[in-house]
């Protein structure tokens, strides 16, 4: 059985990103809207890779076929060998909307906290643990009847 799509608006999509980007949890924001949490992310990324312009709805049918150049029915009609032709540019990167720049930003300078915050943790950890251990193995040089923590010279 065929599965219905439904489609969205550019103006739906980005409402739904800029509610995720100020905080809404997203398994709330998926019900409410009627969507995937995975739709969500997947346009929140779309957003941050191709700004707003990828969030247009994209149409549905079949894909275009493309350049027919050296296939077998133009080798036979006498066409010759395939041309080649110079490669295409790659399109620039589109830049990030003004909105989500900063946000990413910091998204990042918070992960990087949060990795040396990580790391702090494990060296207290590790000196507490090394300091028990030595307060352990210590012997007390002071009290009656307790031997010096260093012998004497003296035979």
């Amino acid at each position: 059985m065929p599965r219905a799509y439904k489609s969205f608006t550019q103006e739906f999509k980005l409402a739904a990103v800029g509610r995720m980007a100020s905080g809404e949890t997203v398994i709330a924001l998926a019900r409410e809207l009627g969507v995937l949490r995975k739709c969500l992310y997947a346009w929140r990324d779309q957003l941050r890779v191709g700004g707003p312009d990828a969030l247009r709805p994209h149409k549905r049918g079949p894909k275009p076929r493309g350049d027919r150049v050296g296939h077998a029915d133009d080798i036979e009609r006498g066409a010759g060998s395939p041309q080649t032709s110079a490669p295409e540019p790659e399109p620039e990167p589109a830049a990030v909307p003004a909105a989500i720049a900063p946000l990413s930003e910091a998204q990042r300078r918070i992960a990087a906290l949060e990795q040396k915050i990580g790391q702090q943790t494990l060296d207290l950890d590790f000196f507490r643990a090394a300091l028990r251990h030595f307060r352990a193995t210590r012997q007390p040089s002071d009290g009656s009847g307790v031997p010096a923590s260093t012998r004497s010279s003296e035979p």
